[in-house]
């Protein structure tokens, strides 16, 4: 039913908030924005919504009548806004190197655990990743401002893997294919199940994403990491 969406990370936030007994105003205003936007319409959207939602006191009526307001809104703002030259992956690239600085290189351990701790010695924001999902296990939002300390670290179940949080000090890029490593030679880079790329850099950027191509992850975003199972750690031999 959501064959349309091409990227993995965006099918699962759409399933988040479906998925969702108490989604917010705004969530629900995102997905069916999100889901017009990649070609469905308006009676596809109710019907995945009817199908999948599990939110508390759904009511189908005025469900469609908010989803027809977004559309018929969102398309009016469409034909009103300039067109934008779209931004391309080299521009993703050009922007993160910009403003994030090359990482040290990284040996991390292959225990989950203490890659937990290597990667927090080193700076990150290391959580317990969630067994079904690419976010973390429990509520990560207080550990934006104050990391955790390292007995709790040391604590948590790490055996689903883990992901990073970027925070004040790292950032980024998560490019949802393979072939640029030449462009990203100088930093740490990890690649993902599904043949995508991410790279570690120094410095705080701003959170941008391009649909089918990759995002750029500032500060209160998240990557899965290694040694999460699927995630490696990509050598730079052979790379000039």
């Amino acid at each position: 039913m959501l064959e349309k969406i091409l990227s993995d990370r965006k099918r699962d936030g759409v399933l988040n908030v479906l998925h969702s007994v108490h989604p917010t105003h705004n969530q629900r205003l995102w997905l069916v924005g999100f889901l017009d936007y990649v070609g469905y319409d308006l009676p596809e959207i109710l019907g995945i919504i009817a199908s999948e939602n599990r939110w508390k006191g759904y009511d189908r009526d005025k469900t469609a009548y908010q989803a027809s307001s977004v559309i018929t809104g969102k398309r009016k703002r469409r034909c009103d806004r300039k067109q934008k030259e779209p931004i391309t992956i080299d521009d993703l690239i050009r922007i993160f190197k910009s403003n994030a600085s090359p990482t040290s290189k990284m040996t991390i351990p292959s225990t989950t655990l203490w890659a937990a701790v290597y990667y927090y010695l080193e700076g990150y924001i290391p959580l317990p990743k969630d067994p079904a999902a690419k976010r973390p296990l429990f509520n990560w939002k207080q550990y934006q401002d104050k990391p955790p300390t390292l007995e709790q670290i040391m604590s948590w179940d790490w055996s689903n893997g883990l992901c990073l949080l970027a925070n004040d000090k790292y950032s980024f890029i998560d490019i949802d294919t393979s072939g640029y490593e030449q462009a990203l030679k100088d930093y740490h880079m990890e690649t993902t199940p599904r043949g995508g790329l991410h790279a570690f850099g120094k410095g705080v950027i701003n959170s941008l994403n391009v649909e089918n191509i990759g995002e750029l992850k500032g500060k209160g975003t998240l990557i899965v990491a290694y040694p999460t199972k699927g995630y490696r750690v990509k050598e730079m031999t052979g790379l000039l």
